[in-house]
């Protein structure tokens, strides 16, 4: 937002070229800059003016069209007979709001998704009668994400193969899910919705399938797992992933085996080439 912060006269300063740059949390700058040019009118017609400097709302993503979000108000001068106009001059490219002119209510235009954008900044303009001079206020919108996206698997089925003498607590399997909605909507849960063999568990959090006994007894080959990811949302949403978990006998003998089934590792979106990540 750019405020005013000195009084300005048209006999001095025509116009203004501003050039804004921009910086985010981890000090990248922007790649362009953008250039802000403002134009000073000779006028001796007060504007109108807000009741105040910025108006926030809240509404749900599931909102039909044609739904209030809320409304703006602009104050005309004591002596003026002039009506107040009202605009949304930028802030929303996809126009999806809009605004009555005459009251100042903000309407849905077109549908939201908390997914693409959780926020709004509008700006919205006042004008009295036809005069040239406008005043400004910002409206922020936050959509209020609801349970409507269910979690999804990278994959709808997936196996492994494990030895018949694999011991007891060896992570065979990691399953991951994705949800794109946020809070306890996003968040995950892991479940075994089928088990007969009870050979296996899963983590509830990491979603890490281990081994629980051995499966050596059972002269089994082939065990099917349905793995159900569940978010937290009221109601909650799942999907699921079917693993197949293969058994092979072991032979005698020297055989080349990894320490571990499964391994996890996290890196930093700036680690650079070469760099040593994991030893298996």
């Amino acid at each position: 937002i750019i405020y005013l912060m000195s009084v300005f006269s048209h006999l001095t300063h025509s116009m203004l070229l501003l050039v804004v740059s921009a910086r985010d949390g981890g000090d990248l700058s922007s790649a362009t800059k953008a250039a802000v040019t403002v134009h000073i009118l000779q006028t001796t017609l007060a504007p109108a003016t807000f009741e105040r400097s910025w108006f926030a709302f809240s509404i749900p993503v599931d909102a039909p069209e044609d739904s209030l979000d809320g409304a703006v108000k602009g104050r005309e001068p004591l002596d003026s007979l002039e009506v107040v106009s009202y605009r949304i001059s930028s802030g929303d490219p996809q126009g999806r709001f809009c605004i009555d002119s005459r009251f100042g209510i903000i309407c849905i235009k077109k549908e939201l998704g908390h997914e693409t954008q959780c926020v709004f900044m509008l700006t919205i303009q006042s004008q009295l009668g036809k005069s040239p001079v406008y005043s400004s206020t910002q409206d922020n919108i936050s959509v209020i994400d609801v349970n409507d996206t269910p979690p999804v698997f990278l994959t709808r089925s997936d196996e492994v193969i494990i030895s018949h003498t694999q011991s007891v607590g060896t992570a065979v399997y990691i399953a991951h899910a994705e949800n794109k909605d946020s809070s306890l909507n996003g968040a995950i849960k892991y479940s075994l919705a089928s088990n007969l063999t009870n050979a296996f568990s899963i983590d509830l959090g990491f979603g890490v399938a281990s081994l629980i006994r051995m499966v050596f007894e059972d002269k089994q080959q082939e065990y099917t797992l349905y793995i159900a990811g569940e978010d937290h949302g009221s109601p909650p949403l799942s999907s699921l992933l079917l693993l197949t978990v293969t058994v092979e006998e072991q032979r005698m003998g020297p055989t080349l085996v990894f320490q571990k089934l499964v391994y996890q590792v996290e890196i930093s979106e700036a680690t650079s080439p070469g760099a040593r990540i994991l030893q298996v």
